[in-house]
């Protein structure tokens, strides 16, 4: 985790906007060669969330 939230600070302090830094990390997750099916479509659904999200999807605004 060390070097994931140093570049994650770094990226924020290199950020011309005030928007933050969102770091994501998997304690339990070791390097995902051996992740379960469940587990990586939990991964990949919670990306694409996101990027509709940030993308303005309206389906996926806050309410």
């Amino acid at each position: 985790m060390r070097h994931q939230g140093k570049f994650a600070a770094k990226l924020q302090n290199a950020s011309i906007s005030n928007k933050p830094i969102l770091l994501s990390i998997d304690f339990k997750g070791g390097h995902g060669l051996s992740q379960k099916n469940d587990k990586k479509i939990n991964e990949i659904t919670n990306i694409i969330s996101f990027a509709l999200w940030q993308t303005g999807h309206p389906d996926y605004q806050l309410k």
